[in-house]
């Protein structure tokens, strides 16, 4: 059996600042070896908060996840 590393994340931005975080969540996801490890990344925005933004995020390991925030 193969286990994973999920997270889900709630981001509430300041008011009108939401589709610039969106964007650096984006830019980060698409850097070279940025993600090895990764196998799911969602970025979506709430209907019904436009300050929210969550993040899905499916990992083969904790330590992947952890090697991409450095």
């Amino acid at each position: 059996m193969s286990t994973r590393y999920g997270m889900l994340n709630r981001i509430t931005t300041k008011p009108a600042q939401r589709d610039a975080v969106v964007q650096i969540l984006l830019s980060g996801a698409r850097m070279q070896g940025a993600m090895k490890g990764c196998e799911s990344y969602i970025v979506h925005t709430s209907v019904t908060d436009a300050n929210q933004i969550w993040v899905t995020e499916v990992w083969r390991s904790k330590e992947d996840h952890e090697a991409s925030l450095k």
